[in-house]
């Protein structure tokens, strides 16, 4: 996701790590926008309190570079329109997509963008109880409703081998992509287990309205008839 910024013409001045866990990506973001300022939120206190301050974070300033926000996705606690960037690496799969795409698009700029990844339908598969996520002609779908436009959506699969099933149940359990140790299905116990995991890429930019608010809209009736 940091390599496909190279490639966006944006200047924020805030952006939001949605769901940022304790920030891996910090850095890497300053590093592309230098002048913009960090919001990093997530609905764990703990894993805030793990984030490493990249080292262009000066203590001494009056306005900190990195904000620290503890909410939900769903429900994010920032003012409309506050946001020129909103980043969201594997966070959207673990909350209600439709809400948290709704939020994203409220606190968005317009012409702000919306950069985010996450788990696809294919993802463990190989479990008897696999979980239920969008795919992303689904999520494409909800871009648009939500009042983004020109949504670019890409994928690809990913598989994991694990030395045994002790090994797997551990990992993925812990990792909390589990609530509890899987039990595969059709895999013999001598066989080597593996898991797949489908990561969905999208962008979409925060349309632009182009009518004020409680003004009507009005249809070109003879514009309609001409291509009939």
């Amino acid at each position: 996701m940091l390599e496909r910024l190279a490639y966006v013409k944006l200047d924020p001045a805030w952006m939001l790590d949605a769901g940022c866990g304790p920030a891996p990506q910090a850095a890497g973001l300053q590093a592309r926008f230098p002048r913009a300022k960090l919001c990093a939120l997530d609905r764990s206190h703990a894993m805030l309190q793990h984030i490493a301050l990249p080292q262009w974070f000066a203590p001494w300033r009056r306005t900190p570079r990195v904000s620290r926000v503890c909410a939900d996705l769903a429900a994010l606690p920032l003012a409309q329109a506050s946001m020129g960037l909103v980043w969201s690496n594997m966070a959207v799969h673990l909350a209600d997509a439709a809400a948290v795409l709704r939020e994203f698009a409220r606190v968005l700029q317009p012409e702000g963008l919306l950069m985010f990844s996450c788990f696809g339908p294919d993802t463990l598969r190989e479990i008897d109880q696999p979980p239920q996520y969008l795919d992303m002609h689904d999520l494409g779908d909800l871009l648009t409703q939500c009042g983004f436009s020109a949504p670019v959506m890409d994928m690809e699969v990913f598989h994991l081998n694990y030395s045994d099933h002790e090994q797997l149940a551990r990992e993925q359990w812990l990792a909390g992509r589990l609530p509890a140790p899987p039990r595969l299905v059709s895999m013999s116990t001598d066989a080597r287990p593996a898991l797949a995991f489908e990561i969905i890429y999208g962008h979409a930019w925060k349309g632009v309205s182009r009518r004020h608010a409680g003004e009507p809209a009005v249809v070109n009736i003879d514009s309609i008839r001409r291509h009939r």
